[in-house]
C-alpha cells in the first residue's frame, strides 16, 4: 500500500510542480469500492479527456480473505484437518476517461496491476487423512497440501462513471463508477510427501536387512554371487507374482542396500502416481469452477477535489 501511495504522490504532485497546469485541471480524490480503499489523482486536458491514477487496498485480504476465513471455520469445525488460509487484494490502474457530451457521464478504459491471490495450507492431525480427490491419503503419507489461487496481474478494465460539478472550476465533487476488470484465475495445487520419502526409506533399509539373511540363509553368506540364485530363480518361476523379482533376483542378493532403495523408489513413483492423477484433476476442476470470476465487477463511489 506504501508503494501505491508512493507512486500517486510521484505523478501527482511531484511532477505538476515542474509543469503548469491549468486552474482545476488536477484532481485529488478518495473512495470505496470493491477493489478496496482508494486513491486517485487526475489531470483532465479538456472538457471531453482526462487521465486517472487510481490505487486500491483492501485490508486483510479483502473478499479473498472474508471468503478464506469462512472457508477455514468450515473445515476446523470437521476437526480432521488445520486450515492456514491468507489473502491478497491491492491494485493500481492507470485509466483514461472520456467524456462524450462534455458533461458528468463518462466512459472508462485502462490497464490494472493486481495483486488478488487466496492460499490454503491444510495440514491433517495426527492420525487423521486428508482427502484429496476422491481418494485419502493418512498425515503419514501426506505432511500437508496447498492450494493457490492468483489472477493475473495485468488486467484490462472498461466502465461508465459521472462527476458532478464544473470541472474547470475548484472545488469539491462527487464521482461513482461502475465496470468490469478481466483477469483470469490460474489454480495451482501442491503436496508434501516427505513423510512417506521417509518411511519409503526404513522400509528400504528393512528390507536390505532382509535380503541379507535370505542371502546367507541360502548362500551361506551375506550376499550372493549371480551364480548361487540359479536354483531360487527356478523356484521362483513357478509363482508369476514373483516374476520381477526374479528379474532383479541378482541385484536384489548381490547387492541387497541398492536394491531395497530401489524398491523404496518404485514405491515413492506409484504413490506419487496416484497423487499426482488426484491433483490434476483437482487443478482442473477448480480451473472450470473458477472461470466466471474473470470478470471481477468494479463499482466505488467517492469524493474529489479540483485544484
Amino acid at each position: 500500500m506504501k508503494k501505491v501511495l508512493l507512486g500517486l504522490w510521484l505523478f501527482f504532485v511531484a511532477a505538476p510542480a515542474q509543469a503548469e497546469f491549468e486552474p482545476a485541471n488536477f484532481s485529488l480524490g478518495m473512495g470505496v469500492s470493491t477493489l478496496g480503499l482508494g486513491l486517485d489523482g487526475s489531470y483532465r486536458f479538456n472538457d471531453m479527456f482526462r487521465v486517472r491514477l487510481n490505487g486500491n487496498y483492501f485490508p486483510n485480504g479483502g473478499l479473498f480473505g472474508m471468503i478464506g476465513e469462512m472457508a477455514a471455520d468450515e473445515i476446523d469445525d470437521r476437526g480432521d484437518v488445520n486450515a492456514d488460509i491468507s489473502a491478497n487484494q491491492y491494485s493500481m490502474g492507470l485509466l483514461a476517461d472520456v467524456y462524450p457530451n462534455s458533461g458528468i457521464f463518462r466512459v472508462s478504459g485502462g490497464l490494472y496491476y493486481l495483486r488478488h491471490d487466496l492460499t490454503a495450507k491444510l495440514t491433517p492431525k495426527p492420525g487423521m487423512d486428508i482427502e484429496i480427490g476422491d481418494t485419502k491419503f493418512s498425515a503419514d503419507q501426506v505432511g500437508f497440501a496447498k492450494g493457490e489461487v492468483k489472477w493475473r496481474k495485468l488486467a484490462p478494465y472498461l466502465g461508465i462513471g459521472w462527476d458532478t460539478g464544473d470541472w474547470n472550476k475548484k472545488g469539491l465533487s462527487f464521482q461513482a463508477s461502475l465496470g468490469l476488470l478481466y483477469s483470469r484465475p490460474t489454480v495451482n495445487l501442491e503436496a508434501n510427501t516427505d513423510g512417506l520419502r521417509n518411511e519409503l526409506n526404513s522400509y528400504a533399509n528393512e528390507a536390505a536387512k532382509y535380503m541379507g539373511d535370505l542371502s546367507e540363509l541360502y548362500c551361506g553368506k551375506t550376499t550372493c554371487s549371480p551364480g548361487d540364485v540359479g536354483g531360487l530363480k527356478d523356484i521362483l518361476n513357478d509363482y508369476p507374482e514373483y516374476a520381477k523379482l526374479v528379474n532383479d533376483l541378482d541385484a536384489a542378493l548381490s547387492n541387497p542396500d541398492t536394491f531395497a532403495k530401489l524398491l523404496a523408489d518404485e514405491g515413492y513413483k506409484a504413490f506419487r502416481e496416484v497423487l499426482d492423477s488426484e491433483i490434476a484433476q483437482q487443478t482442473s476442476d477448480m480451473d472450470d469452477y473458477l472461470k466466471f470470476l474473470s470478470f471481477y465487477p468494479v463499482i466505488s463511489v467517492g469524493l474529489t477535489y479540483r485544484f
